[in-house]
């Protein structure tokens, strides 16, 4: 397989063919606006594809085998306010033997956040030997949200492993306590467990060049500000 190459948009692209043997990691950005995204995996190739939504977006995501061995990896992280409102519906598309999917949508609701999420994976008739795992993660920091998720798998073979589920939860109280018992105050547990979150969904992206290494740095700590503020 071909080296690894690493490209940040910011909603410049609305179609994108991934060649045969081909890994690509994209990382993406979206606010205030609509917009509909397809994308082409193709035969032993790999995507990691790192979403990040704020202000009002709604984004319809089309991932698809081209061919068989295709591997697919989708993590999201959403952040919803009161002054927005994030829908966002992405399904992968497995239409080969050999393909792997894995959707990780993780959405932080702020107080009267408006959230819609929507994730999918759809399997075609009679493929053989593929794997995906699909989870909807929203993270409660507030009151007064709105939430709707919708995990969704639509599987027309035998021959397949396969997760998926959603969460609607706080941050974990019993970690906070403990935490909390190493002499940490409460805004500080929970600022560190908010920043594991977003650094764990980091760590999806290859660090090794140097040259976007700051700008992915920024990227991850805008988040994290956003998150608290």
């Amino acid at each position: 397989m071909k080296s690894d190459n690493i490209q940040i948009y910011e909603n410049t692209f609305s179609t994108i063919d991934i060649p045969t043997k081909d890994s690509v990691i994209i990382v993406d950005q979206f606010r205030h606006g609509k917009w509909t995204k397809t994308i082409h995996v193709g035969e032993w190739s790999s995507l990691t594809y790192l979403l990040l939504m704020k202000e009002d977006v709604e984004l319809n995501l089309h991932i698809e085998s081209t061919w068989s061995s295709a591997h697919i990896l989708v993590k999201a992280l959403i952040v919803a306010d009161h002054s927005n409102e994030i829908t966002l519906k992405a399904h992968a598309h497995l239409k080969h033997d050999h393909a792997e999917a894995n959707l990780h949508l993780m959405t932080f609701l702020k107080e009267w956040a408006k959230a819609e999420i929507d994730g999918g994976v759809d399997l075609h008739p009679n493929v053989k030997k593929v794997a995906w795992h699909l989870l909807e993660e929203n993270i409660v920091l507030w009151k007064n949200i709105q939430i709707k998720t919708l995990p969704m798998l639509d599987v027309r073979s035998n021959d397949v492993s396969a997760s998926h589920g959603a969460r609607i939860e706080k941050l974990d109280e019993k970690k906070l306590f403990y935490m909390r018992s190493k002499w940490l105050s409460e805004a500080e547990a929970k600022r560190l467990m908010l920043e594991w979150y977003v650094k764990d969904t980091f760590q999806t992206i290859v660090w090794s060049w140097e040259d976007l290494s700051d700008k992915l740095e920024y990227l991850q700590n805008n988040v994290i500000k956003e998150i608290l503020r």
